[in-house]
């Protein structure tokens, strides 16, 4: 009885760390994208961005890889490697530079809402070509729809609201003027960017299956 108390305590440990650690994701999701808006809106150069980031990103996991997985390095292939080129393609410098492109023309806030969208594009995807199945009379089913159906309705919801303005920085280090005119005349563009970095995203979902 204590083992299996002991057990299920463990179980319950571990679910809260992974919802604990979903929370972490998207708070840090949340303040990176109004810290990109920010930068982005004082004249920053996209790529220059997301070569700071990446380098940033690289220092951080590469000792991890090397200490870690450098074994498994030996045993990859050409075609391995032309994967990872299309899957690091795709998801980071496709995905992350439109997303960046739609981010710099609209707001953060309209932007966020393409990024709930990317469960349903991926959950289209993965039906076309066949990695699940949708079965709608099957339990599961029912939930992906409801799930895919409320996460349409999340997004809808969040970019038909508008609530107060924040400002992260000192009023007088922008020109709003400018800044709102050209988010006006450039919406369009910006929203046909983040719709690229959707499929992007969904499609670099579907390679790493």
């Amino acid at each position: 009885m204590a083992v299996t108390g002991r057990m299920k305590k463990w179980s319950g440990w571990s679910q809260s760390q992974m919802l604990a650690a979903m929370l972490a994701v998207q708070l840090f999701a949340t303040g990176q994208q109004l810290l990109s808006k920010v930068v982005l809106s004082q004249g920053s150069f996209i790529f220059a961005l997301m070569a700071y980031r990446h380098l940033v990103a690289a220092l951080c996991v590469a000792p991890l890889a090397f200490f870690l997985e450098r074994e498994n390095s030996k045993k990859m292939e050409w075609s391995t490697w032309l994967w990872l080129f299309i899957n690091a393609f795709t998801g980071i410098t496709a995905a992350m530079g439109l997303f960046y492109c739609g981010l710099r023309d609209t707001t953060a806030t309209y932007s966020s809402n393409f990024l709930n969208i990317i469960p349903i594009v991926t959950f289209v995807f993965s039906i076309i070509f066949r990695i699940e199945k949708l079965g709608l009379g099957s339990k599961g089913g029912k939930i992906k729809t409801a799930g895919a159906i409320l996460c349409v309705g999340g997004a809808l919801a969040a970019s038909l609201y508008k609530g107060k303005v924040f400002h992260l920085a000192d009023a007088h280090h922008f020109h709003r003027p400018a800044v709102m005119e050209v988010s006006k005349s450039q919406w369009t563009r910006g929203t046909f960017m983040l719709v690229g970095s959707c499929v992007c995203y969904a499609s670099w979902y579907i390679l790493q299956v």
